[in-house]
């Protein structure tokens, strides 16, 4: 369920709703906070964001743009047609497309397993 709502001329959409906590998108900013006064809500967040900050910048893994602990807020960059799924259901998609998604994928997650762990916060 999408819910829309504008704060100063900004529409913010309420993408979705979990355990965790909210996902937002604000113009081209996806914006994932935690549940309020739940410890464990935010804990997940910021490990979240801690594998962000140590995996950095990679061309199939989405662009982390900031993590605010006080506001329990992460921030990455939104991706048009990101969700594959719903893109695959609405689009035909040829077997070579979706071969290279797999390899995409698969480069992603090997970016994932090779990056050597960094205290979180350092650069």
């Amino acid at each position: 369920m999408i819910q829309l709502s504008t704060i100063d001329g900004i529409v913010i959409e309420c993408l979705a709703y979990g355990v965790t906590g909210t996902v937002q998108r604000e113009e081209e900013v996806i914006i994932k906070g935690s549940w309020p006064n739940n410890d464990d809500s935010l804990q997940e967040l910021e490990v979240e964001a801690r594998i962000y900050q140590n995996l950095g910048p990679h061309p199939r893994i989405v662009p982390f743009l900031s993590w605010d602990p006080e506001k329990s807020m992460l921030k990455t960059r939104y991706m048009k047609n990101c969700a594959l799924k719903s893109y695959i259901t609405s689009n035909q998609c040829s077997v070579e497309e979706k071969i290279r998604w797999i390899k995409q994928t698969a480069d992603a997650i090997q970016a994932c397993h090779i990056h050597e762990p960094k205290k979180f916060g350092s650069s």
